[in-house]
């Protein structure tokens, strides 16, 4: 009988299962089961399914950092992780003085320094005070507008994210665990705790030791007690297809991020593709949850999910992305889309991991609330969700992602944007997605 089961094979499920295989279940892996939407996670639609994702130290909070540089050590010497990173850098920016946006950057980039100083081969963050530094570390001309404020860390870049988490589920094969394909929709409570999950079909999965629930921005819709706490939240993402001499021109740009406007871009990936995006408060899809249809929480809208295309985006959101494109890259801003989506983050109130047990469900633990920042931490979150499950996880983290916790309505990276309810009738048409802005 399964002992362990692992609902969602993201970032959280598939690194848990993996460290729970290598270690107290290396004798019994099979007793692990993971059950993910996909047979061969992660799904095309999933958060973690993408072309590429930030990895950086590049955090304001120095918990945050620390763990971080650990990750970014991983992505940049592991063998397993090495061919899905690209150390590109990064240049973390405010398009804003005496602002959110300030205030992040300047903390990150001392926290970033205080951390390089103690490394044996040091690569300190470079503050982007003059119009030549910015031009150095942009490596393209013409440049849009230089930013209030900015710094350059080199060892920052972005993951191929697809790869990775296929890679991550090889590796949990190979260690032995199971894997199930199914929609969870509930989970089953008996005796004063939760024993199992039921999906979208009707097929019932128990376990004798552990639940644990790890479905990303479905977990709210699963388990619908969480929507105090956690919200499904879409953020848009567009990208372009480069001509080959404009990705070789483009080819050594940094990661951008501009912590005021949310904006964010890549460098072209080995297929030209450029891809630029806002990491906001997001939009909301108010639905009916899983579980219990008279409950309403924000579910992920998505092609494979709810049968809607997967391109459905608001069309004034890609008119801003083109606007903080245009600011940053102008040569881009015109060239036809070839892509865009919605992303489905899982946020917590306070952009803290969710990684602790259900306080009144002794069997349940919860392993969720990515908040949009979880893919860099690929290769080390599972041994902390063990530790966590083991109840060894270390202060402060014991306390930041423990259920109980104190939650404060505050994401420090978010700036002052709001949530907003998803409209269909606003979402840009086909012939909006393809054209050049006029």
């Amino acid at each position: 009988m399964t002992e362990v089961l692992i609902i969602g094979g993201g970032v959280f499920g598939l690194s848990t299962a993996l460290s729970l295989a290598r270690g107290e279940y290396r004798s019994k892996p099979e007793k692990i089961l993971v059950i993910d939407r996909s047979a061969d996670p992660p799904e095309e639609d999933a958060a973690s399914s993408d072309i590429n994702k930030i990895i950086r130290p590049d955090y304001s909070d120095p918990v945050y950092a620390a763990l971080a540089q650990l990750a970014v050590d991983q992505w940049t010497d592991n063998p397993v992780w090495k061919p899905y990173f690209h150390q590109s850098g990064i240049v973390v920016a405010s398009s804003g003085l005496n602002s959110h946006g300030e205030k992040y950057v300047r903390g990150s980039y001392s926290q970033n320094k205080n951390l390089q100083e103690s490394r044996t081969v040091p690569s300190a963050p470079i503050l982007l005070d003059t119009e030549q530094l910015f031009a150095d570390a942009m490596a393209i001309s013409p440049l849009g507008e230089k930013p209030c404020i900015a710094y350059h860390n080199k060892v920052s870049g972005w993951g191929w994210s697809t790869g990775a988490m296929k890679e991550m589920a090889r590796q949990c094969r190979q260690a032995g665990v199971s894997f199930a394909a199914g929609q969870v929709n509930e989970l089953i409570f008996e005796d004063g705790d939760v024993r199992g999950a039921k999906t979208k079909d009707g097929k019932v999965y128990r376990a004798s030791k552990l639940v644990i629930l790890a479905a990303g921005s479905w977990s709210p819709a699963i388990f619908p007690e969480l929507a105090a706490n956690l919200t499904a939240t879409g953020q848009v993402l567009a990208t372009i297809q480069l001509e080959p001499e404009e990705a070789q021109k483009y080819a050594k740009i940094p990661v951008y991020i501009d912590m005021e406007s949310g904006f964010y871009s890549f460098p072209p990936n080995e297929e030209g593709i450029v891809k630029f995006a806002f990491h906001l408060r997001g939009w909301i899809n108010e639905q009916p949850s899983l579980s219990d249809q008279t409950i309403q929480v924000s579910v992920p809208r998505t092609g494979h999910f709810q049968g809607h295309l997967g391109e459905n985006v608001p069309r004034e959101a890609l008119q801003r992305l083109r606007e903080q494109l245009r600011r940053v890259y102008p040569e881009l801003a015109d060239k036809p889309l070839s892509g865009s989506r919605m992303c489905w983050y899982c946020d917590s109130r306070d952009c803290d991991f969710l990684i602790s047990y259900h306080d009144k469900y002794p069997s349940l633990f919860l392993a969720t609330g990515g908040s949009g920042h979880a893919f860099k931490f690929l290769p080390t979150i599972g041994d902390l969700c063990v530790q966590a499950i083991n109840q060894t996880l270390p202060e402060p983290l014991a306390t930041m992602w423990s259920y109980t916790r104190q939650r404060p309505d505050y994401q420090p990276d978010r700036g002052t944007s709001v949530r907003v309810k998803l409209d269909p009738g606003t979402f840009a048409t086909s012939e909006e997605l393809v054209a050049c802005s006029s």
